[in-house]
């Protein structure tokens, strides 16, 4: 009967949308023997950051190397039952699976990447020919505040209300056809962090989200958010709050919600999400396609739940968590502040702050590293 003589390390899908991750520290070295549940790197995408954990006792070495990004469900490295088989098979499984890893993303320091996520700068937009440190981030946010442009001719209407949509990715266009739908309000414009967006989208100019910060024809516009990354829509909401901007609900008519339910600001309730008797929606959360929220629960500022997502009653959401496509929560369940449940994710128990879980039943696998993610 033959042995296995290694297990692959995959890396994990730490949110709803992103395909890949940053490896941004080892904590092992290669040929180091480690034990199962030992952390053995740290991960970050748009959304998230976690330590990834060891599956398997064995000696590792790493496919990926630091501050390199590798595709969801592609292998970080591999676990190898002795030292015999690390000396025999690592080179050959490293010529291998290299080639499956992606490094499209500038380079960058996490630090460097950290302060990136706080300031909502897009890291990708900072064109270096080196490693970007933390100096490049703040400087490339001082020159793009520095360099806004004056507000082309906006069109309103005379009787619906104006509106605009903060974000113009595909995200912030489902938002869009949403409003369209419910002929309540006008797009009067997209607006985004991003310089290289501002132009015109689907006929309708793209403008810089300084111009909120600024005495223009555009104060007391009505705001919808149109990102999904919980910290960018953190941002938003504190924003909008400080300029006293009004922050809409979109919702699609095809959604149902009882009327005892009590929603905040800033929310996007997609087609097809149920949601039941005296249940609190708090503020700039995302309600996906086909989510069911029964009665009595409680949904925490800036949480994204997938489509699919399924809760009993009396479940209490912390603020910024993400349920992943197709998870469930059991009755009577609290899941912390700032965590991701996995796609497909049964959690029968409760769980805590920064927490990562996935599987059937849930188990922690991770936790986050920056809560503002």
């Amino acid at each position: 009967m033959s042995v296995e003589k290694f297990k692959l390390a995959i890396t994990p899908q730490l949110g709803v949308n992103d395909q890949s991750a940053v490896v941004i520290v080892w904590y092992i070295k290669d040929g180091q023997e480690v034990k199962r549940g030992q952390p053995i790197c740290g991960l970050e995408t748009s959304k998230a950051a976690m330590d990834v954990e060891a599956e398997f006792d064995g000696v590792f070495k790493s496919f990926v190397s630091s501050m390199e990004s590798v595709d969801i469900n592609q292998p970080l490295g591999a676990f190898f039952i002795d030292k015999l088989s690390y000396e025999e098979l690592a080179d050959d499984l490293v010529k291998k699976f290299q080639k499956k890893t992606t490094n499209e993303g500038p380079q960058a320091t996490a630090k460097a990447a950290r302060l990136a996520q706080e300031l909502g700068v897009d890291i990708s937009i900072i064109k270096l020919s080196g490693i970007i440190r933390e100096k490049d981030v703040r400087d490339f946010l001082q020159l793009s505040r520095a360099s806004a442009e004056d507000i082309p001719p906006l069109t309103f209407h005379p009787t619906l209300k104006n509106v605009a949509i903060y974000g113009s990715g595909r995200g912030a266009y489902t938002v869009f056809e949403n409003i369209k739908i419910g002929n309540e309000y006008h797009v009067v414009c997209y607006l985004d962090d991003d310089d290289s967006q501002v132009g015109e989208k689907d006929g309708i100019p793209v403008l810089h989200s300084r111009v909120l910060g600024s005495e223009t024809k555009l104060r007391g516009i009505r705001i919808a958010i149109g990102v999904s990354d919980a910290g960018a829509r953190r941002r938003i909401h504190t924003r909008c709050k400080e300029l006293e901007l009004e922050l809409i609900n979109v919702i699609h008519p095809n959604a149902w919600i009882s009327p005892s339910v009590k929603i905040g600001c800033g929310n996007h309730i997609k087609a097809g999400a149920l949601i039941d008797t005296r249940t609190v929606i708090c503020d700039a959360c995302i309600i996906d396609n086909n989510s069911t929220i029964p009665h009595d629960n409680f949904i925490g500022s800036y949480s994204h739940l997938a489509p699919n997502a399924t809760l009993g009653s009396n479940v209490l959401i912390g603020e910024g968590t993400i349920l992943g496509i197709g998870a469930s929560v059991a009755t009577g369940i609290k899941i912390g502040a700032n965590c991701i449940i996995g796609v497909g994710s049964a959690v029968t128990k409760d769980v805590e702050n920064y927490s990562i879980v996935e599987g059937v039943p849930a188990r922690v696998v991770g936790r986050r590293l920056n809560a503002s993610h």
